[in-house]
């Protein structure tokens, strides 16, 4: 008897590769990225809404008692011009590192002192964070904030 030996025809192994849970999870990973990441730092944003508006017209018309129904300013009331990274006070301008300096003289005055602080257009949140921070580690506690070009 002869035998012959016959060979078995080999299966191919087909593999399928779903890529249904890949896309999943790149998605559900693009999601997290988008809602997690802040493309510019807060403390960078303008708070400024009209640039062509200006500062010092602003303080004219604080000063006059326009936008407060006409009254007067008190005496008593300090005005603040905030910009980017500096403070206008009285004619003389101030960098913001010095703003603890202004609220220690502030707060060494006799009486209840009033600040007003004039944002203009090109101020940064950074800017009033930094104010009001320096305001109340003095105590003082009378802060008014306008907005050069607000209605009110």
């Amino acid at each position: 008897m002869n035998q012959s030996k016959m060979a078995v025809p080999v299966k191919k192994r087909s593999y399928k590769v779903a890529l249904t849970p890949l896309a999943d999870a790149m998605f559900q990973l693009l999601t997290f990225f988008m809602l997690t990441t802040s493309l510019t730092p807060y403390s960078i944003l303008t708070i400024g809404s009209n640039p062509e508006s200006q500062a010092a017209d602003a303080v004219d018309a604080l000063g006059s008692g326009a936008g407060n129904g006409g009254d007067a300013l008190p005496s008593d009331v300090i005005i603040w011009q905030l910009e980017d990274g500096i403070v206008r006070s009285g004619g003389t301008k101030f960098d913001r590192t010095q703003l603890h300096d202004l609220s220690e003289a502030l707060s060494s005055q006799a009486g209840t002192v009033h600040v007003q602080l004039v944002i203009g257009p090109t101020a940064l949140i950074q800017d009033v964070a930094t104010a009001m921070a320096a305001l109340r580690a003095h105590g003082v506690e009378h802060v008014e904030i306008k907005r050069v070009g607000a209605d009110s």
